[in-house]
């Protein structure tokens, strides 16, 4: 089974070699996507965010990292939440020094850290700062994204929810486009609009859409995104970004990029 890593009551679903099956063939479909799409773009780096809070984007980046890591590929996860960071809690690795350290300028030998597995690597937050959105937008920023292209395979990053802070639409613009996160359930149609047009208003685009926490039973291939993530997360987040809201049908794409509510 795929292993839980549970955090301050909350669990963390991470895939190993004997997790079930289907979960792991969501994810390598996931990952023969997204090398389509960024291959196309020209870029390593992919940006994951949500519209808001519990959708499961730190989850599905953590995931897919890893199954780039399992395929051989090199690959580097950094957490550019520096209000709710998780991928350090995630892996079991330190939380400092980290991403703020580095665009301070304070650059060491641990900033980068090696988990457990193979071929994957974390740079997690560092000290929470008073300033994200500034130091995001920092030449420093600009510059470590340009050392770590080259340095690794793959480039993935956890940023805060784009519908409640910009946080996600800066770091996206710089990575050339973000994979937003849209969970059955509780992904209302109007968030999952408004983060799409903040992306699209920062001057970057979507990369794709994931579906998360889709039943087996109802799982399939919609609008060129494979949505077969049937397993639940197994936890839910706090509003500390300060964003509460109800739920909401599962909104699914069609291949023309119309919004649709799903009946």
């Amino acid at each position: 089974m795929a292993k839980k890593e549970q955090f301050n009551h909350r669990e963390y679903t991470v895939i190993d070699e004997s997790s079930p099956f289907d979960l792991k063939e969501a994810y390598n479909a996931l990952r023969t996507n997204l090398l389509f799409v960024i291959g196309a773009r020209k870029t390593n780096i992919v940006v994951f965010t949500s519209g808001y809070v519990a959708e499961g984007k730190t989850s599905t980046c953590a995931n897919i990292a890893l199954s780039f890591a399992m395929a051989g590929a090199k690959s580097l996860v950094i957490d550019a939440d520096m209000r709710k960071p998780k991928i350090h809690r995630v892996f079991n690795v330190n939380m400092s020094p980290g991403l703020s350290d580095v665009l301070c300028g304070n650059v060491t030998d641990d900033t980068i850290q090696k988990t457990k597995y193979d071929n994957l690597y974390v740079m997690s937050v560092g000290k929470i700062p008073p300033n994200p959105a500034e130091l995001l937008v920092s030449t420093n920023m600009e510059k470590m994204l340009d050392v770590v292209s080259e340095s690794f395979d793959y480039v993935f990053i956890d940023t805060p929810p784009v519908g409640v802070v910009t946080d996600a639409a800066v770091v996206a613009r710089r990575a050339g486009g973000a994979v937003l996160i849209v969970r059955k359930g509780r992904s209302r149609k109007e968030g999952v609009l408004a983060a799409k047009n903040a992306l699209e208003q920062a001057g970057t685009g979507i990369i794709g859409y994931v579906f998360t926490d889709i039943d087996n039973d109802t799982a399939s291939y919609r609008g060129g995104y494979y949505s077969n993530y049937g397993y639940g997360y197994g936890y839910d987040y706090s509003n500390s970004y300060g964003h509460g809201y109800g739920t909401s049908n599962v909104i699914k794409n069609s291949e023309k990029g119309e919004d649709k509510e799903g009946k």
